[in-house]
């Protein structure tokens, strides 16, 4: 992180705001999910360790990302019905009651490309199950930079991040 990142944010040109909003760990950062690249540019936006889901079979080859999903501390989860309380109960157990922060892609894919899609439950569970605040960022101009399966970067443009001020839920 300490040489990568000044390299990362110099060749993507990354611009953020409301970096005064981050508050102090533990939170849950809800973004937008546009490339496989994002975990990297939100680790490069907060300047700490943030920790994301991924599938189990990520971290294995021939996914040749697999390197990338094992620095940015991606969490291993196995995927089928009746996972996510178990997954949303070890993240609030092993990851926020340490006081980590931990990142979570409402979409839950990056299959709609630049288009939003509709969000999944977990984030909201995750905030109710911790009563951690979450922090909205949303990320421009990351699409297309490292496509699923692709082996290097695919493009350089400029990528944005805005974060919001962080959200409490006690309901």
């Amino acid at each position: 992180r300490v040489f990568g990142m000044p390299i990362l944010r110099a060749l993507f040109r990354l611009s953020v705001k409301g970096e005064e909003n981050l508050p102090k760990p533990p939170y849950i950062i809800a973004a937008n999910h546009n490339d496989g690249s994002d975990p990297v540019f939100i680790v490069a936006a907060v300047r700490k360790n943030v920790y994301f889901l991924a599938k189990k079979r990520l971290f294995h080859p021939p996914i040749r990302a697999r390197h990338i999903i094992k620095i940015t501390n991606h969490i291993p989860i196995e995927g089928g019905k009746g996972q996510s309380t178990k997954v949303l109960t070890r993240v609030k157990e092993e990851y926020l009651a340490k006081g980590k922060i931990f990142g979570i892609f409402p979409e839950g894919t990056t299959l709609g490309g630049k288009m939003i899609l509709d969000p999944k439950t977990g984030v909201a569970r995750i905030a109710l199950m911790s009563k951690c605040p979450v922090v909205p960022i949303a990320i421009n101009g990351s699409h297309g930079i490292l496509p699923v399966n692709s082996k290097i970067v695919k493009k350089v443009s400029k990528v944005k991040i805005s974060i919001g001020k962080p959200m409490t839920f006690e309901q």
